[in-house]
């Protein structure tokens, strides 16, 4: 297993690596995607003095870059090669963090399955307790906080975010409405809520173990 994050943008060269001498490839993908806010602001935090010069928009931008280069590489690459719902259901996964966080043993024992592995109770509880509840939240938390601190200047960054990314990362994950950011405020710094939550139909749909990714 490896999980380098440069790995996303160089999977088709992997996937045919991995095929060198074989008839078909082994490899398999797990994609696992969270709020560009949140990773945005995660990469501000520990990337210190080398990301001083990148804003909050860059950051975004960097994010929504890497994603749709993945998306192309989807259609283009896996699904071409193997089918829409081949490539799906064999090769790669796409998750996103937010989703796995609210339900993290259900998501685990679906991947086990689909890697064809077993997993004993144990290790199923060992990855479920190491899940955070809520892995955006602080990032949401200060996010917003600056939001009503730095007033009409930051308001207007983040109606250039809007402008300038809603759509596309909407088209990535919709989920990702940037627009809704001033109801996530609220939900995180009023009501103690998770900032992205599940659509109804996708609580249901893992109430009846049926697969949503």
């Amino acid at each position: 297993m490896e999980n380098s994050p440069t790995n996303m943008v160089i999977s088709p060269f992997l996937h045919r690596l991995w095929s060198l001498g074989e008839d078909s490839s082994p490899a398999r993908f797990i994609f696992l995607r969270r709020h560009p806010l949140a990773v945005a602001m995660s990469t501000k935090t520990a990337g210190g003095r080398s990301v001083d010069d990148l804003s909050i928009l860059d950051l975004v931008e960097h994010w929504l870059a890497a994603e749709e280069r993945l998306a192309t590489d989807l259609g283009q690459y896996f699904e071409m090669s193997a089918g829409q719902d081949a490539a799906r259901g064999w090769t790669y996964r796409m998750l996103t963090l937010e989703a796995l966080a609210q339900a993290p043993r259900r998501t685990f024992e679906d991947l086990i399955s689909w890697l064809g592995l077993e997993a004993s109770e144990q290790t199923t509880k060992a990855f479920e307790s190491s899940i955070r509840a809520d892995p955006d939240a602080r990032y949401f938390r200060h996010y917003c906080a600056v939001l009503l601190k730095r007033g009409d200047k930051m308001m207007q960054m983040h109606s250039d975010l809007i402008s300038r990314f809603g759509a596309r990362i909407r088209a990535v994950e919709p989920s990702y409405d940037l627009e809704l950011v001033p109801e996530m405020c609220k939900k995180t710094l009023i009501e103690g809520k998770p900032p992205v939550e599940l659509p109804e139909e996708v609580e249901e749909e893992r109430e009846e173990g049926l697969d949503p990714v």
